[in-house]
């Protein structure tokens, strides 16, 4: 390894028949000879060296064997032993424990270096802060299975990331009685030669973007519960009432009711690969119905939206509303995405309790909610509040909405014009990325995997921060990207893959975006 790659190398990842065994990662960041700020992670020479571009890693790992259920198997932080990961802390919420302040802008320089200081240790930098290997299986048998996900953290730029990986060595480690009888050959304890092993080819493998970071691969379609406020700022209307107006609540309806009319992409009254529900809010939160396909039934729930029957009066209860949308989600299939989408004209909460009950109810947690898209409607929706989403663990969206009659249609449908900037996302692109499930990077038997074909190669994959989008996105700084991979023994294998074992390294890279034009031709794994 040279040291002008920012590889994160989850390397000697080691998968053994007879004695099973999967090691991961060490961490490492450097400025080498490339002209490109870059960060370096690697257990190959166990070096850890600080540069301007700064990836860290946290992960969950669990085995399914002997017990024949999955059972968490190695975690980081994990400081109580327990093999299951510790909470991680938003900035705001360490602020708020050490100081009793949940406003960043409010503390001293030296606080806030402290709260960046303790949000950063968290994660790991590796080999210093684990021993390897970190992942270590024996007696692996045929219909055991195991999954990682691993959470990359990149600070201080902007930055490009590369998922890569590759075959060391797939040897038979000494031959047994049944597999020399299955194979046709001598009984023998030597490793055997390279590429002597059948392991590599008999098990399965998986790679893709966890984006709600739960070690499961969702496959079902995108399941919403749409969180809309319902106070009287929605629907009020000018001061005088001298002459009708548009108001916020009936642009809302008119492009939801378009994006729904959209998701029937066979105009057969069937929303594809989607569910929607309606959930109201003020002080308190009322759900008018679980999500449902019938594309009748929710553009005729919409219309509830133009009620105001709540008008309980003491401002909108965000944390309620959200407590109820996630109950809502419990009624979705367990393998659909679980989407809360809060759009809101201004909350009364502080960024913390925001924070707080938001991460409660993701499904890392144990909730429900998989993926939040917050859209917050013109000045009164407290931005700064409701974009701190984008900071909780996963893949979370912010969309703001600075003039509704303008903007609104676009925000919700990716529709029509606006004057100004566009939204950086709408709810439309969103869902569309969620419908068909987490994305696969590389699927097939191990071997093919981490071959050119999989993600082998001194290419490697260049992963991309914004899928709905047909351009490769850069990670923006502070960024939090999962990624998961499952493997399997299949039950059929038979004797020819007793005691075999398998070593193989994954790596993570990243550069700097900035004058950096054309990453995908870069080799960082050449």
């Amino acid at each position: 390894m040279t040291d002008d790659k920012n590889l994160y190398n989850l390397s000697r990842r080691r998968l053994l028949g007879g004695l099973g065994a999967v090691g991961l990662a060490s961490a490492g960041a450097g400025l080498g000879t490339s002209a490109y700020f870059n960060d370096t992670e690697s257990f190959d020479n166990n070096t850890l060296t600080a540069g301007a571009l700064d990836l860290k890693v946290d992960w969950q790992q669990e085995y399914y064997g002997p017990s024949e259920s999955w059972m968490p198997v190695n975690a980081y932080p994990d400081t109580d032993g327990d093999a299951v990961q510790d909470f991680i802390r938003t900035r705001t919420e360490i602020a708020d424990d050490e100081y009793g302040e949940t406003d960043l802008s409010k503390l001293s320089e030296s606080e806030r270096q402290t709260v960046e200081d303790m949000f950063r240790d968290q994660f790991a930098d590796l080999p210093d802060d684990v021993e390897m290997p970190v992942i270590e299986l024996d007696d692996v048998k045929p219909g055991d299975k195991g999954e990682i996900t691993i959470s990359m953290h990149l600070f201080d730029n902007p930055g490009y990331l590369w998922f890569g990986g590759s075959l060391q060595d797939d040897l038979d480690n000494g031959i047994n009685e049944p597999e020399a009888e299955a194979e046709n050959v001598t009984v023998s304890d030597e490793m055997g030669a390279p590429d002597s092993g059948e392991l590599a080819e008999a098990i399965q493998a998986k790679v893709w973007y966890d984006d709600d970071c739960d070690n499961r691969h969702d496959t079902g379609p995108a399941c919403v519960q749409l969180v809309v406020d319902n106070t009287d700022s929605m629907g009020n209307n000018e001061a005088d009432d001298s002459e009708p107006v548009a108001y916020k609540d009936d642009l809302l309806v008119a492009a939801l009711e378009n994006l729904v009319h959209d998701l029937d992409t066979d105009d057969d009254g069937v929303l594809n690969q989607t569910s929607v529900g309606l959930t109201l809010f003020e002080s308190i939160a009322d759900t008018r119905f679980t999500p449902t396909d019938d594309e009748t039934a929710v553009v005729n729930g919409l219309g509830d939206i133009l009620d105001q029957d709540l008008l309980t009066g003491g401002g909108a209860d965000v944390a309620e509303a959200i407590n109820a949308g996630a109950t809502a989600l419990e009624e979705c299939p367990e393998d659909s995405q679980h989407v809360l989408v809060l759009i809101t004209n201004g909350v009364n909460i502080t960024e913390s309790q925001f924070l707080s009950v938001a991460t409660s109810n993701l499904t890392v947690n144990g909730g429900s909610v998989d993926k939040y898209v917050v859209i917050g409607l013109e000045s009164y929706a407290s931005e700064s509040i409701l974009s701190a989403i984008e900071g909780l663990q996963g893949d979370h969206e912010f969309i703001f909405v600075d003039d509704i009659d303008d903007e609104i249609e676009y925000a919700i449908t990716g529709s029509g014009s606006v004057s100004g900037p566009n939204p950086d996302s709408t709810l439309a692109a969103e869902i569309q990325d969620i419908g068909g499930g987490e994305t696969i990077i590389a699927e097939g038997s191990l071997r093919d995997v981490l071959s050119e074909s999989g993600i082998g190669g001194p290419s490697g994959v260049l992963l991309d921060a914004n899928r709905s989008s047909d351009a490769i996105d850069c990670y923006p700084n502070s960024t939090t990207q999962c990624l998961a991979m499952l493997w399997w023994l299949p039950e059929d294998v038979g004797n020819e893959a007793q005691t075999d074992r398998v070593v193989f390294d994954l790596n993570l890279y990243s550069e700097q975006c900035r004058h950096n034009p054309n990453p995908a031709e870069k080799t960082p794994f050449a």
